[in-house]
């Protein structure tokens, strides 16, 4: 696992949960069921022999980041593999023997590990985050800026800031729920909505325009969320609203001439192939 800690990509953010996953948790499961969408069985399964399940804990439709990093952590921990840490995939390539070598690299230390294994499984994603600086940041920044308790009123930055997200995919909707106040309640502390919030979202990459658009591009589950404040078809809630820009130049320049009150920039691991930084 890249990360410190088990249940790795899910309790990355922090104490707070700052978002639900995208499959639902049936609370009247069958194990020996087959999970499949539009089914019975759970879309969350960590298989039959698993002690832990996310419906024996779990009230809402969508558990939480931090519901299935926990249930993942324990599954793991009772079930007694060794978990290689904080390593990160270096390299690797099938053997004479058949064999798979998958060569990990300590971020720490530096040293590499390699493991040999009939099987191997790569879910290491797509595409890398680009470095922040500025008034930009990533979109793993920000919900750990959002999941730390530390932060006791974590949206008091963005109060009255144009905020950019730039990118598409469930990760960019993610980020949009957190400023449409569609993130579990605990991820904003103190910071209640009479405190303030962004004065727009501004999403460049989005495969949308209107809310209709949208409901037809993206999972069930943001239908009665983020595309409420999309224009059109019962959109456009009122005070906070998403407008789709295709080019972001203007914008930078408005905030390199102070004619924005503030602007802040949130990327996604793969920007959207028409925006340029230079």
């Amino acid at each position: 696992d890249q990360e410190s800690q088990l249940g790795g990509q899910f309790r990355q953010f922090g104490e707070r949960p700052v978002f639900n996953i995208n499959s639902r948790s049936h609370r009247r499961f069958n194990l020996s069921t087959l999970g499949l969408p539009g089914g019975n069985g759970d879309l969350n399964t960590f298989g039959s022999f698993a002690p832990l399940h996310l419906p024996y804990f779990v009230k809402g439709t969508y558990p939480t980041n931090l519901d299935l990093g926990e249930a993942s952590a324990v599954n793991h921990f009772v079930s007694g593999p060794d978990t290689l840490l904080n390593a990160k995939y270096f390299d690797g390539r099938l053997l004479p023997n058949g064999k798979v070598r998958a060569v990990f690299q300590k971020q720490e230390t530096r040293r590499t590990i390699s493991v040999d294994a009939r099987m191997a499984f790569f879910a290491v994603g797509l595409g890398s985050e680009v470095s922040e600086g500025g008034f930009g940041m990533t979109s793993s920044a920000l919900l750990r800026h959002f999941g730390s308790k530390e932060e006791k009123y974590p949206m008091q930055k963005f109060v009255g800031a144009d905020v950019v997200l730039i990118g598409d995919g469930d990760s960019a909707a993610v980020v949009a729920e957190v400023f449409c106040r569609r993130a579990p309640n605990e991820a904003y502390g103190y910071s209640v909505p009479q405190f303030g919030n962004a004065r727009r979202l501004i999403w460049v990459g989005v495969n949308a325009e209107t809310c209709s658009e949208l409901k037809a591009n993206v999972r069930d589950r943001y239908n009665g969320g983020i595309a409420d404040y999309f224009p059109g078809e019962a959109g456009e809630k009122m005070h906070q609203y998403l407008y789709c820009h295709l080019q972001l130049r203007c914008l930078l320049m408005q905030q390199s001439q102070k004619r924005s009150p503030k602007m802040w920039l949130i990327f996604l691991k793969t920007a959207h192939p028409l925006i340029s930084m230079d």
